[in-house]
């Protein structure tokens, strides 16, 4: 981008964790996914809780749509490019060693059970941060792999 080489990629990420949402943004679209896989995100839920059943799988064409308003997700006109964009999600994804897991799986992996509980109850002035070691060698992803 520095360089003015906007065509020398195809897409970048858009990679949420916390929220459970995976994504890709390129010149025409924005595209998300939803990975949580039917949970409900400890900060979905403290921040987006409504409307209730809230999803982050969206397609937005920016060229006919600039402000993002009409979702095309679910668009059988629109499966061709959707599929096109969760290949391209999928394979940032794993260039990034993210296997997307749900966010709350991955926060009961690496916080210690206080940390896990003061977050439950958005006791925030208790929580520390404080991990139980490296959230490599926790989630056991050093080797490339995923134990969730």
């Amino acid at each position: 981008m520095v360089e003015g080489q906007d065509d020398a990629t195809e897409s970048v990420p858009l990679f949420l964790p916390p929220l459970d949402f995976r994504g890709v943004y390129t010149r025409r679209y924005t595209y998300c996914f939803d990975t949580s896989g039917g949970t409900v995100s400890l900060y979905r839920e403290m921040f987006f809780a409504k409307p209730p059943g809230i999803t982050w799988n969206c397609l937005y064409d920016r060229q006919t749509d600039p402000g993002e308003t009409n979702n095309l997700y679910a668009s059988p006109q629109h499966r061709e490019i959707r599929e096109e964009l969760h290949r391209q999600t999928l394979k940032w994804m794993r260039q990034c060693g993210d296997s997307g897991d749900p966010y709350r799986a991955v926060a009961s992996t690496v916080f210690t059970l206080e940390d896990q509980k003061a977050r439950a109850e958005r006791k925030w002035d208790v929580f520390t941060g404080i991990l139980k070691g490296s959230p490599l060698d926790l989630l056991n992803r050093n080797d490339g792999s995923s134990k969730h």
